[in-house]
């Protein structure tokens, strides 16, 4: 879905994307075990993935966990519905 054309289309032109991963089977240093625990903690994760929303303040606009398999159309809705105050 993040891959799709109408997807990396919308994110240029109204995103700035940053990916954290949390491998289950890839060895990570201690340092990257640490800052992921913090960002998990800082944002509530509870699943993966989660998508999370911030305004450019830091402040979060919304949150998602899990992916529905339906598309870039409805995550671009929900997204445009989250940037509306």
């Amino acid at each position: 879905m993040y891959s799709s054309k109408e997807f990396i289309g919308y994110a240029k032109k109204n995103l700035v994307l940053v990916k954290v991963d949390f491998p289950m089977k890839k060895r990570q240093s201690e340092a990257l075990k640490q800052a992921n625990e913090a960002l998990k903690r800082q944002f509530e994760i509870e699943g993966f993935p989660t998508m999370v929303l911030l305004d450019g303040d830091g402040k979060k606009l919304g949150q998602e966990v899990g992916y529905d398999g339906h598309g870039p159309k409805p995550v671009i809705a929900m997204i445009e519905k989250w940037k509306k105050p």
